[in-house]
C-alpha cells in the first residue's frame, strides 16, 4: 500500500514488479490507483503522473500485464478511460477487468473510492451475500454518474474471456 508522496513512479513501478514475481496464476490482484492523469486524444496518449514523474499508457499496461493471475485496476484519475486507447502497436490489458472513475475528456474527483468503500462494506454484495468483480463494477458505475451529477462516466473493460469472480463476502474487506 503507498499513500501520497510514497506513491511516486519508482515505487509504482516496484509494487508491479514485487506483484510479477509474487503472484501465482490462480491469484488475484485488486489495485486501486488515484491521482493526476492526462490525455492527448489525438495521440490516443494516457499518462499518470505519480510523485515525481509519470508513467505513459502503454509502460502502465506493460508493467500491469506482466503480473500473473486476475487482475482488477480501478483507476481514479483525470481522464482514465484514456488508459484504455491503444496507439498502433501497443498491447491493451490483459487478463484485467479496468474500472476508470471517468472518460477520456472528463475530470475526476474523489468520489469513485468512496462509492467502492461503500459497496465493499455493504451494498454491492448479491443475493448471495458475496461481492463480485461483476457487482462491484456495477455498484460503482450505476452510483457514480448520479452522485457527481452527470460530470462523471464509469467505463469498464473486460477482456472477453474474463469471467466474474468472487471478491469477498459482504463486509469482510473494509
Amino acid at each position: 500500500v503507498l499513500f501520497a508522496e510514497q506513491a511516486s513512479r519508482e515505487n509504482i513501478l516496484s509494487g508491479f514488479a514485487w506483484l510479477r514475481t509474487t503472484m501465482r496464476e490462480e491469484d488475484v490482484a485488486v489495485v486501486f490507483i488515484a491521482g493526476h492523469g492526462t490525455y492527448d486524444g489525438r495521440r490516443h496518449l494516457y499518462t499518470y503522473h505519480p510523485v515525481g514523474g509519470v508513467i505513459k499508457g502503454a509502460e502502465f499496461r506493460r508493467a500491469f500485464n506482466n503480473i500473473p493471475g486476475r487482475k482488477v485496476l480501478l483507476l481514479q484519475t483525470c481522464h482514465a478511460n484514456g488508459v484504455l486507447e491503444t496507439a498502433a502497436g501497443e498491447l491493451p490489458f490483459r487478463k484485467t477487468m479496468v474500472i476508470c472513475a471517468c472518460d477520456d475528456d472528463e475530470t475526476a474527483t474523489r468520489l469513485m473510492g468512496k462509492v467502492m468503500v461503500n459497496g465493499l462494506a455493504k451494498m454491492a454484495a448479491g443475493p448471495d451475500g458475496i461481492i463480485t468483480t461483476d457487482s462491484l463494477a456495477q455498484w460503482i458505475k450505476l452510483r457514480v454518474p448520479i452522485f457527481s451529477e452527470g460530470k462523471q462516466h464509469v467505463q469498464i473493460s473486460r477482456p472477453p474471456r474474463f469471467t466474474d469472480f468472487p471478491l469477498a463476502p459482504k463486509g469482510e474487506l473494509v
